[in-house]
Parts: structure tokens; C-alpha cells; sequence
């Protein structure tokens, strides 16, 4: 009984592999060898149940002219591999008899498909035939899913801008590129450019280009993770490395130009997971222009649950972040981002035109552990939280020293936001700290023109600040915050902070004059 059952288990896994050659392919690029591929596909695909495995051979060193071909499915074999060790060329224009065919080679219903290259394999299109002349027409509902890539060169391409010659002519127009999804893509590259690359004509651009769920990473420590667009639109959704915004930062900052510029392009939504922009930058004034919709991943759809920052600007001297009014950042993790939007080192700081919703905390940080830190110069203007946890915000750890200075909150927008109003220098993630007497200095900060509402149950406006080094200088010019709930009231709290408030609903009182260097723990509830 033993033995009957492994002769079973070694019958229902046996592998065959099928060279196409062996069928009939003559592999010199004229004769079409359609019907070999063909013929193998079917000893490969329809070989019986019991195949576990079978793998096609397209073997190195040859060319092999295939018309257009169909590979279908469902197979009884439970995994096939197509090995493209050598070259595969399309017939010319003028060799296709049905004029109406949209595809060249399709697989269809084929579970369990694997096609490898291993970095020799070639297909070219010859597109040259078509668009000699420049080209007309369109390629459109084209779809690839759940495709595994293996140390492949140029997983991932579109170009409209082909030329085998050493000098091609720029022409006017092209083959319109429409409607094409990438859908679950995997694997490695040893691509040495950009593993995702879309090459498209700036008379036809392409559009409605759909990435969705795409994880390709480097085969080799030396090789870049990168992507390119050119004239391409289309969205991007839960890819697993925001590349493109990599390679654009990494450009920007760089660059030896005293000013650079990062543009987000509007009309188009961007899923981003967790990114940080590093500095220091060559680049003495980075701007970095959101005008469309920069979205985070579901909590469920991103696998690091440790992960605390969403969009992090670290050590970048004169950053710029604008809106202009229509950029938007959705934090869509309300419950789970700690910090959706931060700012860390950055001297020189300009944030405007913005508009936050579902982020729970956006704001500019100074290091823990008695670091001495130096931060001036930011302005945040024209931005918009919208059920945000936090509004404007400035934190310090306990025991640091340095400062935090000249900084401006103008023309702000709160809906629905708790904490809209924040100065804490007692800041403590634990149940318990040490109480510290050293603290970072915060000095000359200016609230002006903040309106909205809120769904703080505490003070609305809360300056906390510290008894051995207290911020001095705070400025609350028209201020008007109301409470969502009509029957809670608005309140401001104040220790240790000095400075004066004009127009402020609520009131700010608590604020202390210079002259009156009394402590202060007042609550003023309006």
C-alpha cells in the first residue's frame, strides 16, 4: 500500500518540457513558425492531469517570426513556463492578412503561467512598420495580471518613441496607447534604468494607464528602484514602492541648480505608502507643488503596522510645500497614522495652499533626548485640515535645548479638527516621564486669520509651555474656532506663555505680558 501510494504521488507531479524546435520552428526569422508554437503550446497545456508542470523552450540564438497566436487555456497541466531564452519578431504590417487584429500574442485563462526571459529573451514588435510615417490608429483595452517577473530587463514598458537606428526623425503623430491595467505584478529586475518605464508620444499621449497592487524590486544590490513617465497619465494604486516620487525627490535634490521644483500633477489621485524625503539637498530651495490628490494605503493593505510617519521631510533647508489651493493629502488612517505629515529640521519652511483631511497629525518636530535642535523661518499658510487630529502644532521633548522660532500660522481652515491650536513642550508619548528643567526655546510665534470648528471636549487653544524656559512672543490675531456641538464651549489654556491676542474667539487671556512674569494656569472658556 505504501509503495502504490508514492508511485502515485511521483505520477501526479511529473514535469515535461517541450522545445519548439522539437515542433517544427525553424527560428530564422522568415519562415513563420506559428503553427510549431502552436503545436507545442498544446503538447504543454492539454499534456493530461497528471502533469504537475510543463515548460516551453524558445531556445537562445534564434529568431522566430510568429503571426498573431493565441495560447488559451484552462490547461490540465497546473503550472506552465514559457522560457523566452532567444528572439521573437512580429511580421511586418504589410505581412498581416486580418488588418482588424488588435493583438499579437495573447494568453488566455491560463492559471499558473509563468514567462521568464532570464535576461536574454527579446520580443520585438517591430513597431517601425507601423509608424514609419509617424503613425496612426490605437491600442486600447490592454490588460496584465498577476505576472511574475524574474530577474526580467524592463519589466514594464510603453514606448511610442521606438527607433532601431542610430537617428530617427521626431514625428507629429502615433499609435494612440489607451486604457492598459497592470494588475498584480511580482518579482525581480536587473533592469539597470527604471523597472517601470512609459516612453509616450507628447502629440498622442498615452492615458488611463493603471497601475494596481505592482511589486518589483531589484535583483542586484547596485541597481536603482526606479520608474519613468513620459506624456503618460493614468493613476497609481497600492503599488508597494512609491518609486516615481523616489527618483523625483532624488533628482530634485541632487541637482546642483540652486532651485528645483517637484510638481504632483492635478486631475489625478496618488496612493503613496509610508515615504521620506531626506536631506541635506544640494539644491539650496526645493519646491515641491501638490496639485493633485496624494492618498495613503488602508490600514489592511499596508503590511509594516509599525510604521508611525506617512510623509516625512527631513534635514531640507528652504522647502517649499504648495497647493495653490487644489492640492489635497488624505491620510484615510484616522486611526492608525500617528503622524500623517511631518516636518523634521527643515530651516526655511514654507507650507501653503493645502487642504488635510483624515490625517491625524501634521506638524513640525524637534528631536528627543536632549538633543539641541534649531528650527526658524516656517510659514503655513492658505492650508485646510479637515477632521484632522491635530491642527497647527508645535511639540518639543522634555530636557532638549536650541530653538524653535519665527514661525507663522495665516489663513487656516479647520473642519471638524480636535486640538486645532497646539504648543507643547511637555510632550510625552509614555504614562510617565521625568520632568526636565532644560527645554527648546519657542519664540516669536504669530497665529493669524485661523477659522473653523471644532470637536475638542479640552482647550481649543493650548499653550503649554515650559517654567524654566517659557515661550515668549506668541501672537493670536482674529482667531475665531466654534465648537461642532453647539452645546460644548470653545476655551483657551495657557502656562508659562507670554505674548498678546487681539479678536480671538475664544478668548486668549491667559497669554501673560512681559511686564507680569507671574505663572499663569488659567483656563478661559468662551
Amino acid at each position: 500500500m505504501v509503495s502504490n501510494v508514492n508511485v502515485a504521488h511521483q505520477y501526479l507531479n511529473q514535469q515535461t518540457t517541450h522545445n519548439v524546435i522539437t515542433f517544427g520552428a525553424v527560428g530564422n526569422g522568415k519562415v513563420d513558425d506559428s503553427k510549431a508554437f502552436q503545436s507545442a503550446w498544446k503538447a504543454a497545456c492539454y499534456g493530461g492531469s497528471n502533469i504537475a508542470s510543463s515548460t516551453i523552450i524558445i531556445p537562445f540564438g534564434k529568431t522566430f517570426l510568429l503571426s498573431p497566436i493565441l495560447f488559451e487555456g484552462p490547461c490540465t497541466s497546473r503550472s506552465i513556463t514559457v522560457e523566452i531564452l532567444g528572439t521573437i519578431i512580429a511580421p511586418p504590417k504589410s505581412a498581416w492578412r486580418d488588418k482588424g487584429v488588435g493583438q499579437w500574442l495573447r494568453f488566455h485563462g491560463v492559471n499558473g503561467l509563468n514567462v521568464y526571459g532570464s535576461g536574454s529573451g527579446h520580443i520585438d514588435g517591430r513597431g517601425q512598420s507601423w509608424w514609419g510615417n509617424g503613425g496612426s490608429g490605437f491600442a486600447k483595452n490592454i490588460s496584465f495580471t498577476n505576472i511574475n517577473f524574474i530577474k526580467s530587463d524592463n519589466p514594464v514598458i510603453i514606448d511610442q518613441l521606438y527607433c532601431p537606428h542610430t537617428e530617427c526623425r521626431d514625428k507629429a503623430s502615433a499609435v494612440k496607447i489607451s486604457d492598459v491595467k497592470y494588475i498584480g505584478l511580482r518579482g525581480t529586475s536587473v533592469s539597470k534604468k527604471n523597472s517601470i518605464e512609459f516612453r509616450c508620444s507628447r502629440a498622442a499621449p498615452c492615458s488611463n494607464i493603471v497601475l494596481n497592487d505592482i511589486d518589483i524590486k531589484p535583483a542586484l544590490p547596485n541597481i536603482s528602484d526606479s520608474a519613468q513617465c513620459i506624456n503618460a497619465h493614468g493613476i497609481a494604486r497600492a503599488c508597494a514602492h512609491p518609486v516615481a516620487f523616489k527618483s523625483a525627490w532624488k533628482a530634485a535634490c541632487t541637482s546642483k541648480l540652486n532651485s528645483m521644483k517637484i510638481t504632483v500633477p492635478g486631475g489625478k489621485t496618488f496612493l503613496l505608502s509610508p515615504v521620506g524625503f531626506e536631506g541635506p539637498c544640494n539644491s539650496s530651495s526645493i519646491t515641491f507643488e501638490i496639485l493633485g490628490n496624494i492618498t495613503a494605503p488602508k490600514r489592511s493593505a499596508w503590511r509594516k503596522k509599525g510604521v508611525d510617519e506617512w510623509l516625512y521631510f527631513h534635514q531640507v533647508d528652504g522647502l517649499t510645500v504648495v497647493g495653490n489651493g487644489q492640492g489635497l493629502i488624505d491620510g484615510r488612517g484616522y486611526s492608525w497614522w500617528k503622524h500623517a505629515l511631518r516636518f523634521s529640521h527643515c530651516n526655511k519652511l514654507h507650507v501653503s495652499g493645502l487642504k488635510h483631511i483624515n490625517s491625524q497629525k501634521n506638524h513640525v518636530s524637534i528631536r528627543k533626548n536632549g538633543h539641541n535642535d534649531k528650527v526658524e523661518a516656517i510659514q503655513v499658510n492658505n492650508c485646510t485640515f479637515n477632521r484632522s487630529d491635530n491642527g497647527v502644532r508645535i511639540k518639543t521633548w522634555q530636557g532638549g535645548s536650541g530653538f524653535a522660532r519665527k514661525i507663522s500660522f495665516s489663513q487656516i481652515t479647520f473642519i471638524e479638527t480636535d486640538n486645532p491650536v497646539i504648543i507643547n513642550q511637555y510632550y510625552c508619548p509614555h504614562k510617565q516621564c521625568a520632568n526636565k528643567t532644560s527645554a527648546v526655546q519657542v519664540s516669536d510665534v504669530t497665529y493669524k486669520d485661523l477659522h473653523g470648528t471644532t470637536t475638542c471636549k479640552n482647550a481649543t487653544i493650548n499653550f503649554s509651555c515650559s517654567k524654566t524656559v517659557p515661550c515668549t512672543n506668541i501672537v493670536v490675531d482674529d482667531v475665531n474656532i466654534k465648537p461642532v456641538n453647539p452645546k460644548n464651549s470653545t476655551s483657551a489654556y495657557c502656562i508659562n506663555a507670554y505674548g498678546q491676542a487681539h479678536g480671538s474667539s475664544p478668548s486668549v487671556n491667559c497669554l501673560m505680558n512681559h511686564h507680569s512674569p507671574r505663572q499663569n494656569m488659567d483656563i478661559y472658556q468662551y
